[in-house]
């Protein structure tokens, strides 16, 4: 589409007739009437004539013949030799089955995955309900034995689980169900750190400094997140045989906050190690794999990262990063 310098049409072509849906030029005629159809783009297109500028790359939702369109667009500026501006060509492309293409893949992948989510939960669930039925059965074969006691322990145990499971999975499903409040994120740390779920376990909370630790947020999610991280490491010092303390830290870091887990256990797998915190990735035979995903989405959801790494003296370490800004 060329446009001399007063907003009038010189050119449009075969191409941009059809993507426009509108009558070829056959005489210059004023942008305001070749583009009435079109009032967005009209507006665009007038602001850059108006302006003696052009417009980069724009993307721009038009209806031609009762159908949608996604187009792109850019406009040039066209100079003379003294650098006056002479007028301005309009570039389009048609972006709509592109555009398609993409919402149909961001579809495949987010089928994909959650066939996955719900592959992991099946398999969950069934291996619970299968250890469920064996000790029922036990129990039904031998009423009066003593080990029915230690049947109930194990039946109550596959319970508690199945019921972290459903609890995870409705969590990684929808934390955007957040109340934001201000929360202090070190008195979060420590109630965390109290979770009767850790058995006593000895995790040491510190700050730096005296600072305010307060930002907006949700506080049970949060809590939830930190108890998932500290739980991680408790099980992996256990796994390790070893006694001392997991050890949570805040501290400033230049433009940023730290919360950093520091625990003594084997560290990070190899064989997760680039899936961690994808669902229902766990390096633990009796792991549900939704811990360190649904801590990332929660860590995310608050503005915040999160990543694991090595510790160069043994172990590892999970950094929650928080942007100073978000403190108060």
């Amino acid at each position: 589409l060329l446009i001399d310098h007063r907003g009038v049409v010189l050119t449009l072509n075969q191409d941009g007739s059809e993507l426009l849906g509108i009558a070829p030029i056959d005489e210059p005629v004023d942008v305001d009437h070749c583009l009435d159809s079109h009032p967005e783009l009209l507006a665009m297109l007038r602001g850059a004539v108006g302006d003696g500028v052009g417009l980069p790359r724009q993307e721009i939702r038009i209806q031609t013949a009762g159908q949608d369109r996604t187009l792109g667009f850019t406009v040039h500026v066209l100079k003379r030799d003294d650098g006056t501006v002479r007028g301005h060509l309009a570039l389009f492309a048609d972006l709509t089955e592109s555009h398609r293409e993409a919402e149909a893949r961001q579809l495949a992948n987010s089928l994909e995955q959650l066939g996955e989510l719900a592959a992991g939960v099946a398999h969950e669930l069934r291996n619970s309900l299968a250890t469920l039925r064996g000790y029922l059965t036990l129990i039904e074969r031998h009423p009066d034995e003593e080990s029915i006691t230690d049947y109930l322990a194990e039946i109550r145990r596959e319970t508690d689980h199945l019921r972290r499971v459903v609890e995870d999975f409705l969590s990684f499903a929808q934390p955007e169900s957040a109340r934001v409040e201000t929360v202090d994120l070190l008195l979060i740390a420590r109630r965390a750190a109290a979770d009767p779920a850790l058995m006593g376990a000895p995790v040491v909370v510190e700050a730096e400094s005296e600072r305010s630790w307060q930002l907006p947020g949700d506080a049970q999610l949060l809590e939830r997140a930190l108890r998932n991280l500290m739980h991680n490491a408790v099980r992996a010092e256990q796994d390790a045989g070893t006694t001392a303390p997991v050890r949570v830290r805040l501290a400033e870091r230049g433009d940023q906050v730290e919360l950093s887990i520091d625990d003594r256990g084997p560290g990070i797998p190899d064989t997760v190690r680039d899936r961690l915190f994808q669902p229902f990735v766990t390096g633990r035979s009796d792991g549900v794999g939704l811990g360190l995903s649904l801590a990332h989405r929660i860590v995310t959801l608050h503005g915040g990262r999160l990543h694991l790494d090595d510790r160069s003296t043994g172990g590892t370490r999970a950094s929650i990063l928080f942007p100073v800004g978000n403190f108060v």
